[in-house]
């Protein structure tokens, strides 16, 4: 396997890893009610964010899908708000999100744990564990839980719950985020230069599209400015 590009589009391996990463996620409904794909001004004053964190595997992922499947859509590939109050894949005519068969990690995982669930995911597999990942496992699965979310596969949330307070799901695809690289060849050096940095490896919609599909102009001239403001780039 080599790295990849925004260019070369995601190797079909790399999806299919993808994907079995994801299966491992309990399937949940919702009354898509849409209030997990917004913002009000003072959540995000207070650093939520919408889809985030979206790794690089992730973003190349949905693009392909909406290259393939959403041509109709690819107006999407031009927006390049870093920090919407709004998901840009949020649509309320059907209702829902446009691209829920590839939504990223951070949105399967949302509102599979209640509270009872997540103490019982420390009780059961916490042990041995220091007290301070336990608290960060506890603030960040309390952050996504949400009453209105109904898991549909309970015969994976032992396994999930193991999974998770073991950071196995961001440890896998934290590797097999390893495999891609944006932004890509031709803007590296550029990029380089602006940032100190090699790539980038989670951001949002709106960042990876600033950084791969800007207009060549647009990105010499506008994203140093774009990016000494950016607040989410990891």
């Amino acid at each position: 396997m080599t790295t990849t590009s925004v260019c070369q589009g995601l190797p079909p391996l790399l999806r299919a890893q993808l994907e079995v990463l994801y299966s491992q996620v309990p399937a949940t409904e919702c009354d898509n009610c849409g209030r997990c794909c917004q913002l009000s001004e003072e959540e995000r004053r207070a650093g939520w964010v919408t889809m985030y964190p979206l790794y690089a595997i992730e973003y190349l992922n949905i693009l392909d899908f909406i290259r393939t499947e959403l041509p109709e859509k690819e107006d999407l590939l031009n927006f390049r708000e870093e920090w919407p109050l709004r998901c840009p894949f949020r649509d309320d005519s059907l209702p829902g999100c446009i691209i829920y068969p590839v939504r990223p990690l951070v949105c399967r995982t949302y509102g599979v744990l209640g509270e009872e669930e997540i103490e019982e995911a420390i009780r059961r597999f916490g042990r041995g564990m220091p007290a301070s990942w336990i608290e960060i496992f506890r603030r960040w699965e309390g952050s996504l839980v949400c009453p209105r979310v109904r898991v549909t596969e309970p015969e994976k949330l032992l396994p999930y719950m193991e999974g998770r307070i073991h950071y196995r799901y961001m440890a896998t695809i934290e590797k097999l985020n390893e495999w891609v690289w944006l932004p890509q060849e031709e803007r590296r050096e550029e990029f380089r230069r602006i940032s100190g940095k090699e790539r980038v490896s989670r951001w949002t919609w709106g960042g990876f599209n600033a950084l791969t599909l800007s207009p060549d102009d647009w990105f010499r001239e506008e994203f140093p400015a774009y990016w000494r403001a950016s607040k989410l780039a990891r």
